[in-house]
């Protein structure tokens, strides 16, 4: 067999689109490494994870730094399809839940609230670069709705933040996904 020569690879700048995507994580990681490596691959989908208490630092204060740096940065690698997720999970600063495990912001009014408007200021500072957000993550699965799932109360919790994620922002219309479940199939 004949050797007919290599095909090279294109980065996610080089590609108008593609269907393949990658999961990512807004933790503690080289983020400059990473982003290199993701503009390199040729994804143009990203599934950006984010945690509520580590945006919303304390009570009504948004800390953004590393959510902008992520989000400008996988635009620059031309990875421009972003889904960020709105995490799972309370926050610490309205709702007291035992140490090491997840449980909803729906059993307690303030938390809902405060969930609501964190994701509606999601919305508010990335419509103009991001159009699709994820409400919670997995509310099927005991590890992250505690202290079992419940459908009625996820169905609330989307209610609640899909509206304050729509009224966000008047000049764009972010599109909003939910359900995303774990262990089926």
């Amino acid at each position: 067999m004949a050797h007919l020569g290599y095909l090279r690879i294109k980065t996610s700048s080089e590609i108008d689109a593609s269907p393949w995507g990658v999961q990512y994580l807004s933790r503690d990681y080289p983020h400059d490494l990473l982003l290199d490596r993701m503009g390199a691959s040729g994804a143009k989908w990203v599934r950006l994870s984010t945690s509520w208490s580590s945006v919303e630092v304390e009570k009504g204060h948004y800390r953004w730094d590393l959510l902008d740096r992520l989000v400008d940065g996988l635009i620059e690698q031309g990875v421009d399809h972003i889904l960020i997720g709105t995490g799972a999970g309370s926050h610490p600063a309205y709702h007291e839940f035992p140490a090491g495990y997840i449980y909803p912001p729906t059993d307690v009014p303030a938390a809902l609230d405060g969930y609501c408007r964190y994701a509606a200021a999601l919305v508010e500072r990335y419509g103009d670069r991001v159009r699709h957000y994820e409400i919670y993550n997995e509310p099927n699965w005991p590890l992250f709705w505690r202290p079992q799932p419940d459908p009625e109360a996820y169905g609330l919790l989307v209610r609640r933040a899909g509206e304050a994620m729509l009224g966000a922002r008047g000049d764009v219309r972010p599109e909003l996904a939910g359900g995303s479940l774990a262990g089926v199939g």
